[in-house]
């Protein structure tokens, strides 16, 4: 599901789509989904399972892609398991961390961006021939913010009308794929850039 509707967008735009611009919202709407994931370094919407690889470091704190551990599915709260364990250099596995080693934050969020060892180190006491330590879970990152929604409100808003001819400067375009660069037309709204900051915030 796209971060921005059609109405979220006619309402940014002030005025209703003509039928050619309702036909290419999807496309325009996938690529500004895409540039905010990248802007901000996550993702929202339903959690799509997934094995992810880290890097074994001597500490205990292990930054990870941002996973669901419940997520709205209809109208029922569906809780998502997931497991941790170490792999070697050809991803088989190695061994499986046991969950009272470890816990995933923040806590009391359903989007849980890093894992915290509760006693000792991550990779201590493993196999040698360990290489990463893998996490199954589901990828995603929860429900769409309402202020993320806005954004990508505003970037379709922005879009449709530099394809109408108003001034508005862009990095690089293409209008018939509504393939597109989002950073200049960001850059000067406090209002956009501090929605992404905040974000960038969360994750570090």
């Amino acid at each position: 599901m796209a971060y921005a509707t059609q109405s979220s967008v006619e309402q940014a735009l002030g005025r209703s789509l003509t039928t050619s611009e309702a036909a290419g919202l999807n496309s325009l709407l996938a690529a500004i989904d895409t540039y905010i994931n990248k802007t901000i370094g996550r993702s929202f919407g339903a959690g799509v399972e997934a094995t992810r690889y880290y890097d074994v470091e001597r500490s205990r704190m292990v930054d990870v892609d941002p996973f669901v551990t419940s997520e709205v599915v209809g109208e029922e709260t569906v809780q998502r398991a997931f497991e941790v364990f170490y792999v070697d250099a050809d991803e088989n596995k190695v061994q499986d961390v046991d969950s009272s080693d470890y816990e995933a934050r923040p806590r009391n969020e359903s989007v849980k961006t890093w894992l915290h060892r509760r006693t000792g180190l991550w990779g201590s006491g493993c196999p040698s021939n360990v290489t990463n330590l893998a996490v199954k879970a589901f990828y995603g990152g929860g429900a769409v913010p309402a202020d993320i929604s806005y954004a990508a409100s505003w970037l379709a808003a922005q879009a449709i009308s530099a394809q109408l001819g108003m001034s508005l400067s862009v990095k690089s375009e293409s209008i018939e794929g509504y393939s597109r660069t989002f950073a200049d037309m960001t850059k000067d709204n406090v209002t956009i850039t501090s929605i992404f900051d905040n974000y960038h915030e969360v994750i570090l």
